[in-house]
């Protein structure tokens, strides 16, 4: 990702700018999401910060446990997917949350609000669907079962392709175009490369 700081794309150099999404498209072999720092913290807050809090709870649950080492011997992929990032060094974890904490902290209030919402639904035998169901639009994003990739950022997709095709857009290097890439990365989109004074995203 490149990313702007708090003032927004005005303190951005385009050239720099530009600079940077050449090297990281073309000998690198990458692509990047032009993003401000607001945009990067809140999505790494869903997809990054949280489900490493999650995890470290869920570790926590079962280390707090009577029947833990049963659980433990018992604990098959759902667990080991679940937890995965859970087993990484706490202090690290620690310091990634804690830094993005304006982030992070508003998602946990949810996820803690609609975890006891379906508590008190599962001890009044009421209705669950609402919880289960919620994640359809991400389920049919992604593809069930077994999911496609998950992110866009994915190595390799510069070097495998920078023709204009159907679904590749493109954003002149003209005008306020760095402002103009963070809006479409804000919508999904990254840049795969720069070519005849544009930049292709997909």
């Amino acid at each position: 990702m490149v990313g702007v700081g708090a003032a927004g794309m005005a303190g951005t150099d385009p050239a720099r700018l530009e600079l940077v999404l050449r090297l990281v498209t073309g000998p690198l072999g990458g692509t990047a999401a032009v993003l401000t720092d607001e945009l990067h913290d809140e999505a790494a807050a869903l997809v990054s910060h949280v489900p490493h809090v999650l995890a470290n709870q869920l570790l926590g649950a079962v280390a707090g446990a009577p029947v833990r080492d049963l659980a433990l011997r018992l604990a098959a992929g759902s667990f080991r997917d679940g937890t995965r990032v859970g087993l990484t060094d706490p202090r690290r974890t620690e310091a990634m949350v804690t830094e993005n904490a304006a982030w992070v902290a508003p998602v946990l209030r949810l996820a803690a609000r609609d975890l006891e919402r379906l508590a008190e639904a599962l001890d009044s035998n009421a209705p669950t669907h609402w919880f289960f169901d919620r994640p359809d639009p991400v389920r049919e994003r992604l593809g069930r079962p077994g999911g496609s990739r998950v992110t866009g950022l994915h190595p390799g997709d510069a070097a495998a392709g920078s023709g204009v095709g159907a679904d590749v857009e493109t954003v002149p290097l003209t005008g306020d175009w760095p402002a103009e890439l963070v809006a479409r990365c804000a919508r999904g989109a990254v840049v795969i490369a720069l070519k005849d004074g544009k930049a292709l995203l997909r």
